[in-house]
């Protein structure tokens, strides 16, 4: 808990931080003030098990001070609101999970890359709602479109091949999927990223039928074959994208699939504006009630069982 406490939190006059350093100091001198002179007598006190907690009232004077400089400190959390302004575009990533996007002519692997270079895709568009579709032999729509962008995230991260069962690469199916999943946005805001590496088999949609279906609802498919060493012209991913109004493109390595991302990520422009507003919410209360209730604590302790007297 303190851990995750400080992960989040900033400090506002950090320098009283410094003090931590004085507290071995400021204990041996106590400590030696507190002897000089004098014969300490601890009184057992009437309670069994209560001993050692009043002999450990030197901790509570430590823990005190502690969170004294905790306090000086200034700690607080930074929340972060966003509001929006301007229309944004609906963007639904179709991505390819089948068996052999485990290949690993890409760095680690296909996939592996295909995830890495979307969520980057996801980080610059904060304004658009974008969702996930994933297909091999059939498709399932992992996330529906969305503004909570670190949600995408996390189901993207999660992606892995083989999570649908049956092998194939139902390209007409997870683009048939995809539309469906834009059906109720503006038709000036559909758009489609299409990843495969593959020729369309075993799925239940005809990529016809899956391409008839997207021209009904305006929407704009850009489509993106990788692994195409040979440089052949991936001929139904081409039809796709022509069909539609978008573009088709070709990655042979990460690079590659990075600048197409920037390419589509340069043609879709969107017009909202995104702006951004940080406030503090200062940690106070905690360390105050700590350090008082470990000052009374300590003071307790001292009046209740020291008794000094001085050396003969």
């Amino acid at each position: 808990m303190l851990w995750q406490w400080w992960q989040q939190t900033y400090f506002e006059q950090p320098y009283w931080a410094l003090l931590f350093l004085l507290l071995p100091l400021v204990y041996k001198y106590y400590h030696a003030g507190l002897n000089a002179g004098y014969r300490t007598i601890f009184v057992q006190p009437r309670f069994h098990g209560l001993y050692a907690v009043i002999r450990s009232g030197k901790f509570g004077l430590l823990v005190a001070l502690c969170s004294s400089i905790v306090v000086a400190t200034q700690p607080y959390i930074l929340t972060t609101q966003q509001t929006t302004s301007g229309e944004g575009i609906d963007i639904m990533l179709c991505m390819d999970i089948s068996g052999s996007m485990t290949e690993k002519d890409f760095t680690p692997t296909r996939l592996a890359a295909a995830k890495t270079v979307a969520e980057d895709f996801v980080n610059k568009r904060p304004g658009d709602r974008i969702g996930l579709v994933v297909f091999s032999a059939r498709a399932y729509t992992l996330c529906p479109l969305t503004v909570q962008h670190a949600t995408l995230v996390q189901q993207i991260r999660s992606v892995e091949s083989g999570i649908l069962g049956n092998d194939g690469t139902a390209i007409g199916t997870g683009l048939a999927t995809s539309v469906v999943r834009l059906a109720a946005a503006k038709p000036s805001s559909r758009v489609i990223i299409l990843l495969t590496d593959g020729n369309d088999f075993g799925g239940v949609v005809p990529s016809n039928q899956a391409i008839a279906l997207a021209q009904q609802n305006q929407v704009k498919v850009y489509t993106i074959g990788i692994n195409n060493a040979n440089g052949e012209k991936h001929e139904l991913l081409a039809k796709i994208a022509a069909s539609t109004g978008g573009k088709y493109f070709e990655a042979n390595d990460y690079n590659a699939l990075q600048q197409v991302y920037n390419a589509i990520d340069g043609i879709e422009k969107s017009t909202v504006t995104v702006l951004e507003k940080n406030s503090k919410q200062y940690q106070f209360s905690f360390w105050i009630v700590v350090s008082a209730l470990c000052f009374g604590w300590f003071i307790i302790t001292q009046c209740l069982t020291l008794r000094l007297f001085p050396l003969a």
